[in-house]
């Protein structure tokens, strides 16, 4: 429960290793695994092929919002389309829909709520299914900004999702649906978010915190901010989590983990200890445990999927959503 609000716990789905003696193959835009005499099995981790549509968020909203993006994603022949969804370090809000239901649900069959917030992520990766086309928007929020928005202890919002309904109008949800495109789903949630406004409460210490982590995501680092900002660690943990759903140092997880995912994906490396020694790992062991927690399979088999490089990539990118099959 989110201060009496309801919220959806998605389960958390990890990749098996691969079974012994299997090689991937490369076929069309996906990978499988394969065994001579045995069935053929895809690997559980091929990058979604969506078009997406990044929108940059008015002036007044980027302290606020990151970025504004939407696709739409065929589904042929109903067949099933699972998407892993993993921590990316900020929370969000989704909404999606096939002709005016929801199009998504988790691995037990829930549908997803047509328009829902969702939480930071501490735990490995859950995911979300769909069988039918649909049409997906999101706004991807700064790490801080669920409280400062709606005034919300983000940590009640860890691991789970709240639908909208709970924060915005009933009228909101049916202009959603009734929007003629994007741009006009963009102005709505662009309208409906500037009008927090005024009640909006920055957390200038918790904003410090982040942007110091995200520029040295080490255990030392993290560990030594409560002297930074001279109150006790007690204290400066407490605001941390309220304010962006996690402690600094599972934030500083989720931020190393995603700086190694920009570096396995941009190729700025050799070895995969390069890595695991440039942010800061204590052995190659400590970060393919690390990796795993987060994305549910090893470096190595991540690498191996070939996750495509965007020209647009860039450092502060995150990688939040691939598609499994």
């Amino acid at each position: 429960m989110l201060n009496g609000l309801p919220v959806y716990r998605p389960q958390a789905v990890l990749m098996q290793s691969f079974p012994p003696g299997y090689k991937l193959k490369k076929v069309g835009e996906g990978l499988l695994l394969v065994q001579p005499g045995c069935p053929v099995r895809r690997v559980v981790l091929i990058f979604a092929g969506m078009d997406i549509v990044t929108l940059t968020p008015q002036e007044q909203l980027r302290p606020f919002v990151r970025a504004f993006w939407y696709a739409s994603v065929p589904v042929q022949n109903r067949v099933q389309r699972s998407y892993q969804v993993m921590a990316d370090g900020a929370p969000g809000i989704i909404f999606q829909h096939a002709q005016g239901r929801s199009a998504l649900c988790q691995a037990d069959g829930t549908p997803l709520p047509v328009s829902f917030v969702y939480g930071q992520k501490s735990q490995g990766p859950c995911t979300n299914y769909a069988s039918d086309s649909y049409f997906i928007f999101g706004v991807s929020l700064q790490p801080a900004a669920f409280k400062q928005l709606f005034a919300l202890d983000a940590s009640q919002l860890t691991d789970s999702l709240l639908d909208t309904a709970h924060l915005f109008p009933q009228s909101f949800g049916d202009s959603l649906l009734n929007a003629s495109g994007p741009q006009q789903v963009c102005q709505l949630f662009s309208r409906a978010l500037i009008e927090k406004l005024p009640r909006a409460r920055e957390d200038r210490m918790v904003d410090e915190g982040i942007r110091l982590l995200l520029q040295d995501a080490s255990e030392t680092h993290a560990a030594s901010l409560p002297r930074h900002f001279a109150i006790s660690r007690r204290q400066f943990q407490r605001r941390f989590r309220a304010g962006t759903g996690v402690c600094p140092e599972t934030y500083m997880r989720i931020a190393r983990f995603q700086k190694a995912l920009y570096n396995l994906r941009s190729g700025h490396y050799e070895k995969l200890s390069d890595i695991a020694y440039q942010l800061g790992y204590a052995d190659q062991s400590h970060f393919n445990r690390e990796f795993k927690h987060f994305s549910g399979c090893s470096p190595g088999a991540f690498r191996k999927a070939n996750i495509p490089l965007f020209l647009s990539l860039q450092k502060s990118d995150t990688l939040r959503i691939v598609e499994t099959r």
